[in-house]
Formats: C-alpha cells, structure tokens, sequence
C-alpha cells in the first residue's frame, strides 16, 4: 500500500466496481439463505473488502459472506435462538484462525484432496438451490430450517418444499421466473460480449424492475414479508451487538471451531486457485492469510455481521477485470458502505424471489453436471470421495462432510496403490507367468501375494521381479520362499529377481544394457508373441511430452506408460524456444499428423539447468541456453527475492520455467491452427518432484487463444 502506484488505480477501480456489483445481490441473498438479519451480509462485505485487505498480503482475493458459511449460519441461529449468541462464535472463530496463523497451520489446506473440496462445493450448490426453492415460490415459514436434508418430518427439507408447493404465491413465482431467466440468458448469451457487468447484478436490477411495473400497472403488491427489509437507514443502526453471556456456551465453542476450520480450508483453497491465474504469479502468503481472515472476522462478529471467508468468485471476477492490487477490493467495501446510505430505499423494494433466483443460479454453478462428469472421468479413485462428501454433507453438515469424504479420499488411495502394489502379467499366455512387486511391499499385501500366487497354473514357470520395490517385507519374502519350496516339489522354474542391473563405471558396464534388453525382449514376448510386429504397424500417441534431458526423469516410467502411448522432445530444462528447429519439427508433427490430443511441459525440481542459470557460473556454450532462463528469473525477480527460504525459491523457479514454456506453446501458430480446427490440443504444465517420485499439476491448461494477450493471436 505504501508503494501503490497511481497508475494501477485506472484497472483498480473498475475491477473494484465489477466485484461490488456482484456482492451487493449475494451478500443480501447470502443473509437470506443464512436466516439472519439482512444488514449483516452488507457488514461482513464491507469487513472483507476492507480490514481483511488491507491486513492480508493476496493482491487479487475479495473476502466476504460465504455459501458455504452460510449453511452453517442457518443451522447455528436456529438452535441457538438468536443472531447475537452466533457472533460470539464468529469472534472465537477469528481468535483461532489468529491461532492458526500464528503456529504455521496454513499447510492444512494441502491435506484435502481437490475431490473432496469439489464434493464440498457442490453439496453447497445443491443445498443452496434447496433452500431457496419456499422463498421462489412465496412461502416460507419459521420451520424450514437448512441443517435438517434428511430428515423425513416436518422441519426437513423435503417437507419443506412440499408444504411450500402447497402455498405457491402466483406473483412471486412469476417475478423469480423472470429475475432466474434474464440470469440465464446473460450468463449463455450475452456474459461474454458484456463481461463486466455481472449477470447476479443484471438478474436484480431486471427482477426489480419487473415487479415495479406489476406493482404500478397492474396494483400487485407482494406481502411485506417478501421483500428485503433493512432495519434501519442509518447505517449505525443495523449493528447486532454479540451477546458474551453465551461466551463459555459448549455450542458456541463447537461452533467457532467449525467455523474456524471450514473458513480457513475455503479461504487457503481459494488463495491457492487465484494464485494459479494470477498473471504476475504472486505467491500466496497462506499463514499471514490466516491472520488476515481471523481479524476480519473479530470484527464482523462485533459489529454484528456474517462470518466471512475469501471467495473464489469474486476473486477471480476481480481477476478476469484486470485488477492489479487489493486496492480494487478495498474499493468494493467502500462501495458497499456507499450502497447502504445512499439507496436503501432501492433494497426496500427488492423481491425476495429476486435474491433466490440469483442464489438458484449461484448454486447451479456449484453443481453443474459438468462437474460430475469431470470427476467420474478422472476414475473411482477420484469419483467415489467425491460422491460420498456430497452425501456426508447432505446428510449431516458442512465439517462432518469434509471429514467423511476425506477419509473416503484416503481409503481410495490406499486401496488403488494396494491393488497396483502386485501385479501378474502372462498366465494366460506363454510358459512363463510375471509376477512384478511394482513398489513397496509389507505384511498388508500379504494375502493379495497368496492369493495371486496360488492362482497360477501349476505347469507355469514364475518369475518374480522386485526390481521396482525398494522395500520388500519379511512377510512377504517368506512367502516367495515358501512358493519357492513348493515350486521345486512341482519341478517348475521359479526365480526372484531382487534388484535392477547396476550401471558402474567398468569399462564394459554398457553390455549391461544389451543383456537387459534381451531379457526385456523375451518377456515381452513371452506375454505378447504379436508385440512387437504391432508395434512395427505404426503409432498414434495421444500425448507430447515436452521434458528435460535429465538421465533419473524416464517418461514412461513415471507415468506407467507403454511404448507408443507418448511422443517425447527432451532438452535441458524442458524448454520451448521458436528458434529451436528441432523443437519446433517435433511440435509440428505431433499434432499436425499424429493430432495427439495433450502437450505437457514437465520440468522437475533439482533441475540442473534451472539452477545453474540461477547463478553467474561461466559454464560454455550452454549459457547462451540458460540465457532464457535468466530472463524468467528477471521478469519475476520480485517473486522470487521474497521467498526468504533457497530450495522454495529454487522449486518455484522450476515451476515459473514450467508455465512460461506452456504460454510460449500457445503463442505458436501450429498450435493455434489446431485449435481452430478443433479443441486439441490442450497444453498442461506439470513438474516431477525426484524426491518422492510424484507429478504435480500446475493446474494450467490452456486450449484457446483467449488465454493469451491479443498481440500473439494470429489470424488463421
């Protein structure tokens, strides 16, 4: 702030009215949805926009009331009695997350797989169009409550909107047909050519609009209790003070952790995702984030506003509108604040069916069937937690459902890499059956080893390689002994190949590789006597991997693929360069005849390239090479000078290296011809980590030239 350039004010401003446009209607609707006092989702927008920004160290995220908090608010007044018991919570709430902060605990956030948040996130969606369904027909009564889905009596949801079904107001039908229309038809028709006026502002000014002229053409007038209501004009009227006699409350105190917990897994997410698109690539400050957030709730809570958290997409419209710093959400709050003393008497007339359109739309989003799709095609590994967090949450509340489909993530894991632990390959086929120890091996794969075992024909020779297991059990070793045993009374060959071909440094250490590849051959054979003459036939790879020369990143092998399925270019420190005619030979081929489907960049860290371009060692020829890693080093100096720590900075300039290839690839005319043709191919970007052998996606991936500026856009 003490180095804001004016200059930034000229992108500041409009993003900072975009964002407000879209809170205005969302933080009405989101204390509608939470069963508290309307003015308090104005309050926790004016907080979030301001004291949270100007604490925290995100350039580009807005904090305010939240979907998912709001579910947890609804439930919360309604067993405590009152909005002024449920502050105190969200004051204990904002001491935590302090806590949080305070010892280092922003890294919980990594420990929710994505499915799980997406599970969360679509729970909310569905909960949220739920909810709103009384309010979009014009009866709501005190029994619909937001925590009870399941239930089968009267205060559950499905009765709720039974008897809700029972009582529809024709009018208020009619107005929230019309306000969810006119968000649909901007959001699929006209978002894209009017992308900075937000469709939940279009929706509420049009919903408005229409039941004005209902009101004085026609006399139809909607029941007080369907319109928004504002306590009071005077801004200093519509506090809710906390009620501290409830401080040592058991309820309060679950609360606060609930609340503590859920706010700063939605908030770290959403830090984590604006990151991804910021284009200056800031780096998330996550702990002093959590300090930020806790403050912003301290002070929501006393002066009687919702809980708030920051938000994925306000933020990323604060983005998309080209803001530079928190100055464009610091602008928003003051907007807000603007808002409630220069027109209340707009918000008066505001239809609450209005809201609910917008927040059906809202929720619709959260759970759109692409999302569905998404996850079942990534496999059960992905889909199953998924599914099972939608039905926690569902089932139970927001907490219980992460938890619940945390552990279902965990136990997915753990089963697939159980059952990939062991595998057979050619009892089928030939006289010799291939039994591979593909990783680690304890006494837990024991009876999946017997079993297996045990299956083959007894007139089958057996090979068990544990060449890829760096660890192998005593339990597991006593059993191949056994087997062994049995196998010599069967008078079949069985053979336990321990560990891989050591590649010293004898002079002669090169027949190694001959001898490997005769036995490679065999095997390959032995499982698949057509192997080879097919893959003499030709290939149709549906992926180019664009990655670095190093001799310990094998393709293949990190990816468990077989020859064929990808099309490989390495050089040092994976780079794409225009010059580079062999580069650009092997991009035009890939996807210009073979038309793969994917082109990823893979760098990995402890790259030898990346680091010594990191410092001023003369090494030769190579440096006119690493020249263009020194010049990503200088366009994020910045960046990089503030990680304090060396191997984080090192790491995170082997990602920069990572993403700045994959928007060089997308400035590439070869490529823009394909995407005119057609969607393929999309770029991605990843990085190996060599320490533990894992892939990490950089969660970019580009597949049109809307992604890049229009300088680069070539007319095709």
């Amino acid at each position: 702030m003490v180095n804001y350039k004016l200059s930034d004010l000229k992108h500041d401003l409009p993003s900072g009215l975009v964002v407000f446009f879209i809170a205005l209607p969302l933080c009405l609707g989101l204390s509608l949805a939470s069963n508290a006092p309307l003015f308090s989702g104005i309050i926790a927008g004016i907080v979030g926009g301001i004291v949270v920004s100007l604490i925290s160290k995100s350039q580009l995220s807005v904090s305010g009331p939240a979907a998912g908090l709001a579910i947890i608010v609804a439930g919360a007044v309604k067993d405590l009695g009152s909005f002024e018991a449920f502050t105190v919570a969200i004051i204990l709430a904002g001491i935590l997350q302090i806590l949080f902060g305070v010892i280092r605990a922003g890294i919980i956030a990594y420990f929710f797989p994505s499915s799980v948040i997406k599970g969360m996130l679509a729970a909310i969606g569905l909960i949220l169009i739920i909810k709103q369904i009384p309010y979009a027909l014009g009866y709501h009564s005190k029994i619909f409550g937001v925590d009870e889905f399941m239930d089968s009596g009267d205060n559950g949801k499905f009765s709720m909107i039974t008897n809700a079904l029972e009582h529809v107001n024709p009018h208020v039908l009619l107005v929230t047909l019309v306000s969810l229309g006119v968000y649909i038809f901007w959001d699929i028709v006209l978002k894209r050519k009017y992308s900075w006026f937000p469709s939940a502002l279009v929706a509420m000014l049009t919903g408005t609009l229409f039941y004005a002229i209902l009101e004085l053409y026609f006399n139809i007038q909607l029941p007080e209790s369907e319109l928004v209501s504002i306590p009071d004009t005077n801004l200093f009227h519509g506090f809710k003070l906390p009620d501290f006699s409830l401080l040592f409350n058991g309820k309060i105190i679950y609360l606060a952790f609930t609340l503590a917990l859920v706010a700063s897994v939605e908030s770290l997410v959403t830090l984590e995702a604006i990151e991804k698109i910021d284009p200056h690539k800031r780096q998330p400050h996550v702990n002093h984030e959590l300090l930020a957030q806790g403050a912003g709730n301290i002070v929501s809570g006393l002066l009687g506003g919702l809980p708030l958290t920051a938000l994925i997409v306000r933020s990323k419209a604060n983005a998309d509108s080209g803001a530079k710093t928190k100055v464009s959400a610091i602008i928003h709050g003051i907007f807000l604040i603007l808002a409630v003393l220069l027109i209340p008497q707009f918000m008066h007339h505001v239809p609450l069916g209005v809201l609910a359109a917008v927040l059906i739309g809202v929720g619709f989003k959260l759970v759109r069937p692409a999302i569905f799709k998404e996850e079942f095609s990534l496999g059960w590994a992905t889909f199953i937690p998924f599914a099972i967090t939608i039905i926690a949450t569902l089932a139970t509340n927001l907490l219980i459902g992460i938890l619940i489909g945390s552990i279902a993530g965990v136990i997915s894991v753990v089963r697939t890499n159980f059952h990939s632990a062991i595998s057979v390959e050619g009892d089928g086929t030939g006289d010799t059956v291939y039994v591979r120890l593909n990783k680690d091996v304890s006494f837990l794969n024991k009876p999946q080893l017997i079993t297996k075992l045990n299956n083959i024909p007894k007139s089958k020779n057996v090979i068990i390689d544990g060449s890829k297991a760096s660890f192998i059990d005593n339990d597991i070793a006593e059993v191949i002994e056994d087997f062994k045993t049995a196998s010599d009374h069967l008078q079949r060959k069985t053979e336990l190949i321990k560990t891989q071909y050591k590649l010293d440094s004898d002079e002669n250490a090169f027949h190694a590789l001959l001898d490997r590849n005769k036995e490679w051959v065999k095997q390959r054979t032995d499982l698949d006597p057509e192997y080879f003459r097919r893959m003499a036939k030709g290939q149709a790879p549906k992926f180019l991997w664009i990655g670095c020369s190093d001799s310990r990143v094998a393709t293949d092998e990190i990816t468990q693929t077989d020859p064929g399925d990808i099309f490989v270019h390495r050089n040092i420190a994976n780079l794409v360069i225009k010059t580079d005619f062999n580069l650009m030979s092997v991009l035009q081929y890939a996807v210009s005849v073979l038309k793969v489907k994917h082109v990823i960049v893979c760098g990995h860290y402890e790259c030898g390239g990346v680091k010594a371009a990191m410092g001023n060692q003369k090494l030769g020829l190579i440096d006119n090479w690493l020249s263009n890693i020194k010049d990503i080093y200088d366009k994020y100096q910045e960046e990089l000078d503030a990680i304090e720590d060396e191997k984080a900075k090192f790491n995170r300039m082997v990602e920069l290296v990572v993403l700045e290839q994959v928007y060089n690839l997308s400035k590439m005319s070869v490529i823009q011809e394909e995407w005119k043709n057609g969607k393929f191919p999309i770029i991605h970007g990843w990085v190996y980590d060599i320490a533990n052998g894992s892939l990490k996606d950089l969660d970019v991936n580009i597949q049109a030239t809307s992604s890049i500026p229009e300088i680069y856009k070539f007319k095709i």
